[in-house]
This record gives structure tokens, sequence and C-alpha cells, in this order.
């Protein structure tokens, strides 16, 4: 008899825990949601903008916006985009953007002479 109030009580102890950790669990599974949330949230606000900046290089170059995203695409890969040169400015007239995988933007020398730069 003994033995099955011991048996029993174990059985209830580890009965107790595996109840504690679902509750746990079930609490903080809206916690973890919310946090992947916010971080989608975040990277799709940078590609949005980075969208943002290229249609408007795009508008500033051919006067009208893009008919579609490959059009789009493929200007911000091969497109070709004039600059105004400042005499005043110290920083290079020419200049490239190159814009990674990561659709991010960033300046690097021009090796051509010449007032246009492109997206690589």
């Amino acid at each position: 008899m003994k033995a099955a109030k011991v048996l029993f009580r174990c059985l209830m102890v580890v009965v107790v825990l595996v109840l504690a950790i679902m509750v746990m669990r079930s609490i903080m599974r809206p916690e973890k949601f919310r946090n992947v949330y916010n971080e989608r949230c975040e990277l799709i606000k940078e590609k949005l903008i980075t969208i943002r900046d290229v249609q408007a290089v795009y508008k500033n170059e051919t006067k009208k916006f893009f008919a579609d995203a490959d059009s789009l695409a493929d200007f911000a890969l091969n497109g070709k985009v004039s600059i105004i040169k400042n005499k005043i400015s110290t920083i290079y007239s020419m200049c490239s953007i190159a814009m990674d995988r990561n659709s991010t933007f960033k300046l690097v020398p021009s090796p051509a002479k010449h007032t246009k730069f492109r997206f690589i």
C-alpha cells in the first residue's frame, strides 16, 4: 500500500511538472509571435524603402513610373542614371551605386570618366 502511495505521488509530481511546462509554453507563445512579427515588419519596411528609392530614381530618369516590377528590377540592376555635376562640391561627382543581395545601397567610386552611374 505504501509503495502505491509513493508511486502515485511521484506520478502526480511528473504530471504537475508537465502541466506547468505546458502552461508556460502557452503563455510565451504570443510573445514569441510578437517578436517574429516585429522582425518581419522591420525587414519588409526596409525593402519597401529601398523599392521607393529605386522608384524615385527611375521616375527622375524616365519621367514616368515603372510599368511592372520586372522593368524596375532591370533598371535597378542594369540602368544608367545621370548626375548633375556640382563644381562647389568636394565629393565624388561620378559614383556608382551598388545594390547588393540585401537590397541596400552603397556608394563606390566610378571607374568611368563620364557623368553617368549605374546600379550594379
